[in-house]
């Protein structure tokens, strides 16, 4: 089995973690404030590593320029585009919809790094997105949603940037492989600009209320140990293998979810795309 494919496992984990801590976060402050939480504790803890783990031997500025740009709209808009994601749809259904972020990234990789598309990543990814969409309940199914059909662009824009990020990122560690560089640049730029962008809903929201805070620090750890993992495994490993498996992360949801939140139903439709995730999982990585 590939290293980069069992990190990513593990990524998908944490990132799965990370949604249902942020589910019972939003139980006491809104998406915006738990965002200036737990985006700048993760900085923070990278920058508490930093003396023991940071490297800057072969560091050149077009590698740092690309860690940067991408933490100017990853996590940062991935993490509020979630948030309210989760509030409108719930957690795995946010999770699943989010998903699709494999299809953007392995696009991506094919056309900009010139990554080929075996026909086990393809089915492997094919099977994981339909795993996931198999998550979210049809319209005349008992559990139909209730939420706008609109709605659709904070799961899928996630998504997206989520997607292209990776891709950015394989590119930069082709110019500085250093993952964790890669994590404390993207982390302190999207912190930075989480501060910025959160700061009047914060002000709106008046004084926070203190049970929050362990909910979107512990939301910061996963989402930062599941980036670093994921930074690791497109270091020593291609896209089209890594990002499908990240996105595996609905599967970890739902079953926390369903352990300790206690509003997910385990009924066919659900683990029809448990069966499939974890199929298309397993064909990627025997790959």
């Amino acid at each position: 089995m590939q290293v980069s494919a069992m990190l990513a496992a593990l990524a998908a984990f944490l990132f799965g973690a990370a949604v249902v801590f942020t589910r019972f976060g939003l139980r006491h402050a809104p998406g915006p404030v738990g965002a200036s939480i737990s985006v700048p504790f993760t900085a923070l803890l990278f920058w508490a590593a930093s003396p023991f783990a940071l490297d800057t031997a072969g560091w050149n500025l077009p590698a740092l320029g690309t860690f940067a740009l991408v933490g100017l709209f990853f996590p940062t808009a991935v993490t509020l585009l979630l948030y309210e994601s989760i509030r409108r749809m719930g957690p795995t259904v946010a999770g699943s919809l989010s998903s699709t972020a494999a299809l953007f990234a392995v696009f991506t990789a094919i056309l900009f790094l010139g990554e080929p598309l075996t026909l086990q990543v393809f089915l492997g990814t094919a099977c994981i997105v339909a795993g996931a969409t198999a998550f979210t309940p049809g319209s005349g199914a008992p559990e139909a949603r209730n939420w706008a059909t609109w709605a659709l662009i904070f799961p899928l824009g996630a998504a997206a940037v989520r997607g292209i990020a990776q891709t950015l990122i394989k590119f930069g560690l082709g110019l500085w492989h250093n993952p964790f560089a890669a994590s404390l640049t993207g982390y302190s730029v999207s912190a930075i600009v989480m501060l910025i962008v959160t700061r009047a809903a914060v002000r709106r929201a008046g004084a926070i209320d203190r049970r929050a805070y362990p909910w979107f620090m512990l939301v910061g750890f996963c989402n930062g140990s599941g980036l670093f993992l994921t930074f690791v495994a497109l270091g020593i490993g291609r896209v089209g293998v890594v990002a499908p498996i990240t996105t595996a992360a609905p599967v970890a949801t739902l079953l926390l979810s369903w352990l300790f939140v206690r509003d997910e139903t385990l009924n066919p439709r659900v683990l029809t795309g448990v069966a499939l995730t974890l199929a298309g999982v397993l064909v990627i990585l025997l790959h």
